[in-house]
């Protein structure tokens, strides 16, 4: 990596009518990191504050560029795939070719469908393939094995091992991750 890539959080706060999330200091430098916690523990909050999704008490600091993959994303249904991803490679001027993606994925068989068509598994890959096209210094990937069969978690888990760029993973669940070189932080 060509810059001292680093993401971090000091202080962090943000309240919720339930429940307080709070973090005195979070510092990600590792090429992967996996945030590890049960649910609602704060995982994909915190993930949405970097992002600035989320309103928060307190600092976050990134040093480099961010592509976003949500737990729960929303896509538009009646357009197809292809339509879709051609869109925001020209929209995001995305350095890499999504059909590279789209192929190692296995979503090919699916370019031509409407997207309101597509199973639970086949609309995460698309969820994956929208956040990697970007050329970004960090991935941040909230929940990605969701939905997915073996087969697409193990071409994930080869990508990131082969990719020279840094992941942000959240999970309740480590041992799917057990392929991956990483840094745990526990919430």
């Amino acid at each position: 990596m060509s810059i001292d890539l680093t993401i971090e959080v000091t202080n962090y706060k943000k309240v919720y009518p339930s429940v307080t999330i709070h973090f005195s200091k979070i510092h990600i430098q590792d090429r992967v990191t996996l945030i590890l916690g049960e649910n609602g523990s704060g995982k994909s909050t915190l993930q949405k504050s970097i992002v600035g999704l989320v309103k928060y008490q307190g600092k976050i600091e990134i040093k480099g560029t961010i592509s976003y993959m949500p737990e729960y994303p929303t896509f538009p249904k009646d357009t197809t795939v292809s339509s879709f991803l051609s869109s925001l490679n020209y929209l995001d001027r995305c350095d890499n070719e999504y059909e590279s993606l789209v192929k190692r994925f296995e979503l090919s068989p699916k370019i031509d469908s409407l997207i309101a068509t597509l199973s639970k598994g086949m609309l995460g890959k698309l969820n994956l393939i929208q956040c990697l096209m970007r050329n970004a210094d960090i991935y941040i990937l909230d929940e990605p094995f969701n939905g997915l069969d073996k087969s697409s978690v193990d071409i994930l888990i080869n990508y990131i091992n082969s990719s020279k760029k840094s992941f942000i993973l959240s999970s309740h669940i480590v041992g799917v991750y057990d392929k991956l070189p990483k840094k745990v932080i526990q919430l």
